[in-house]
């Protein structure tokens, strides 16, 4: 959590200073405390979030038992039906938690993307 909350951050201050040389200090210093304190909240939310029980669980099952995705190549429009069918029924997670509030789909945000958050 440490690098995706102060990477971001320090990036966006250094290409505000590359791309923007008319830029001052002060700027640079509230923009890159600003920056560290909404990567802090949403990486620290994620984790107090996460252990609360409250985030959704987006893993995907690696059970293989019944599945109707078979190891071929079907030329046949219909096989391709029946793939896409099964590969609609992994979308339930994301209805079950349409009701959430917005704070819990910020919080549920990856800590891969909190370095893109903080720029």
């Amino acid at each position: 959590m440490l690098h995706g909350t102060l990477l971001g951050p320090i990036f966006g201050a250094f290409c505000l200073g590359m791309f923007f040389p008319i830029s001052n200090e002060l700027g640079t210093f509230l923009g890159l405390i600003s920056s560290i304190f909404l990567t802090a909240f949403t990486g620290l939310g994620n984790i107090f979030a996460g252990l609360a029980g409250k985030l959704p669980d987006q893993r995907l099952s690696l059970r293989t038992d019944g599945c109707t995705l078979v190891n071929q190549t079907g030329e046949n429009i219909y096989e391709f039906e029946k793939t896409l069918t099964a590969f609609s029924r992994f979308s339930d997670w994301k209805q079950m938690h349409q009701q959430d509030s917005f704070l819990l789909k910020i919080w549920s945000i990856s800590y891969v993307w909190q370095p893109a958050v903080g720029v």
